[in-house]
């Protein structure tokens, strides 16, 4: 008996999407787990390591976060369940995030901001966000905020960079 036939359609998996869940994995735990299987001597060969594999999964794992979410909610066609589940998933990686800095980087403060709190934060963020791409008003809305948003970005990074040298601690926490 298949999922189809035993009360409701199958809900098919992308492929392409795990695959890019698979490779972000293994990039970033490449990158996490570098310094404790490579000499601590900064050569071209850890510099491409750290650097790239840094660079191409923080990438993916927001790309995945932004196709996934609206593609979730259109898959179920309840999108307020989907919000709850969204918001649990989110604050679950927000603390898989601050587990990791307590594990992985021990000398550092275990609030430092990283790629999986911002995953998580952006997931707490994206989530309502995606409810409105059903409609075209909210989606030339979420372009007109994302466009002043950048905006606003531009106009205040001089103040932005002083009050970060300004505030090492609060700056670790939002900006590191």
């Amino acid at each position: 008996m298949t999922a189809s036939t035993a009360g409701g359609p199958a809900r098919e998996r992308l492929r392409f999407l795990d695959a890019v869940r698979g490779w972000a994995l293994i990039l970033m735990v490449l990158n996490h787990t570098g310094r404790w299987w490579q000499d601590a001597v900064m050569r071209w060969p850890r510099y491409y390591l750290i650097y790239v594999t840094l660079t191409l999964a923080a990438p993916m794992f927001v790309f995945l976060v932004g196709f996934c979410l609206p593609l979730s909610a259109s898959r179920t066609g309840d999108e307020w369940a989907a919000l709850g589940r969204w918001a649990v998933r989110g604050v679950r990686i927000i603390l898989a995030g601050l587990l990791l800095n307590a594990l992985v980087f021990p000398e550092d403060p275990i609030w430092n901001n990283g790629v999986l709190q911002t995953l998580g934060f952006s997931i707490l963020v994206a989530a309502p966000a995606a409810l409105l791409l059903r409609s075209r008003v909210g989606r030339w809305g979420l372009v007109g905020a994302a466009i002043a948003m950048y905006l606003l970005f531009v106009a205040t990074f001089p103040r932005l960079t002083a009050w970060v040298g300004a505030h090492p601690r609060g700056s670790r926490v939002l900006f590191l």
